[in-house]
């Protein structure tokens, strides 16, 4: 490998932005009113990704998962336009989100589903979770 290939490289590398780690973060929830999904649904589809390490969202983009009557969307509004988010999927993390959303904001709760806000000075991502129609 030629110096040029390295310096190149160290370059890309240098100027590489790193996945800002969601996984640290806590959430804050808001219900919505109307009918939600159902609870059962929704941690049937936790149940299957709770032990799925990792995952990245793409920047200004979102990632959809649907199990029955629920759907779960994640956005990253990060405002940094070329940095992934990059979460966790266990029952500490995403799984445990979609969990408390469904308890608390499903349909048994007389809700249309809710959101799990991540603040800070960017407002960064959103978890939400609604009944498929």
């Amino acid at each position: 490998m030629g110096l040029m290939q390295l310096s190149k490289m160290f370059n890309e590398k240098r100027n590489r932005v790193k996945d800002f780690d969601l996984c640290p973060a806590s959430c804050i929830t808001y219900c919505e009113k109307l009918i939600g999904p159902d609870p059962q649904d929704c941690q049937e589809l936790s149940s299957y990704y709770a032990g799925g390490g990792r995952f990245t969202i793409e920047p200004k983009q979102y990632t959809v998962w649907e199990y029955g009557t629920c759907r779960v969307i994640q956005f990253n509004r990060l405002e940094s336009t070329n940095q992934k988010i990059s979460y966790c999927f266990d029952k500490h993390h995403w799984a445990g989100v979609v969990d408390h959303l469904s308890s608390r904001c499903g349909a048994k709760h007389g809700s249309r589903g809710g959101s799990c806000y991540f603040y800070d000075s960017l407002h960064f991502s959103t978890i939400t979770l609604e009944r498929v129609v």
